[in-house]
């Protein structure tokens, strides 16, 4: 199997649930995307993110750090976690009900019936993400 690299710019609300937050401005979108273009996103250092365990990078020139880790821009962190965990369960139930049309070895690891998950079931998650888009 084949490994891809590949970036996911988050390019809607932030800074709280729709409603609360504000439209990411479109000049931090296009710097980010000109940063995936020039290659300097790829030498940026990432850290982890907990549930997605998706790598987020630290700091990258002309955008704000709160724009890069969406938990930093939420004033009310216990409703960050609580969309940020529901929206894991959604992904997940999606998951299993195309799991079907994945690889073996891609196949959801964990129910779908949690509507959060654990740091060992973030990283079967990943896993399997990982292994049924690529």
């Amino acid at each position: 199997m084949k490994t891809h690299t590949f970036f996911f710019e988050n390019h809607r609300w932030t800074g709280g649930a729709f409603g609360t937050g504000k439209r990411c401005p479109l000049k931090v979108t296009r710097k980010i995307v000109d940063s995936i273009h020039d290659g300097s996103l790829a030498k940026c250092e990432f850290k982890k993110s907990p549930v997605f365990n998706l790598s987020i990078p630290t700091a990258l020139e002309g955008v704000p750090s709160e724009l890069l880790e969406p938990s930093q821009a939420w004033a009310d962190k216990a409703a960050y976690q609580k969309t940020n965990e529901k929206l894991a369960g959604m992904f997940s139930a999606a998951f299993e009900r195309y799991s079907k049309e994945c690889a073996p070895e891609g196949k959801l690891l964990h129910s779908s019936s949690s509507s959060s998950l654990t740091p060992s079931e973030a990283d079967r998650f990943s896993v399997y993400s990982r292994r049924c888009w690529t």
